[in-house]
């Protein structure tokens, strides 16, 4: 079955010196899809002016209506020293909210990263 929807989770994000990024939460498939339980995460991280990305992008995930800050928990955790690639996962999981954080950003630029499905 090919893919229909694509959210994006965190847009174009350069280092800024803040070592903690939270994207928006999102809707998974499970919002939309009663019980459908994969989804694709994609991700473009690459060199900011000079330095390739450093960092670990987190997804996160909720199984409640409207989570609040300890509802979430990881469901992917990619940790990246010295990046430049772009790249994909599945994962499977009857999920209803997902959102990303990406910690210990050091340096670089994370082009997007979407979730499909």
């Amino acid at each position: 079955m090919a893919q229909a929807t694509t959210l994006e989770l965190l847009p174009q994000t350069a280092f800024s010196g803040l070592n903690t990024v939270i994207g928006n939460a999102v809707p998974a498939a499970a919002y939309y899809l009663g019980y459908q339980d994969l989804q694709t995460l994609s991700w473009s991280v690459g060199p900011g002016t000079s330095d390739s990305f450093t960092g670990d992008i987190i997804l996160q995930a909720s199984l409640v209506d409207t989570p609040t800050d300890s509802d979430w928990f990881v469901v992917f955790n990619l940790p990246l020293v010295n990046a430049t690639q772009n790249s994909y996962t599945n994962i499977q999981g009857n999920f209803i909210w997902l959102r990303v954080v990406v910690n210990g950003f050091l340096k670089g630029v994370i082009r997007t990263i979407k979730i499909s499905y």
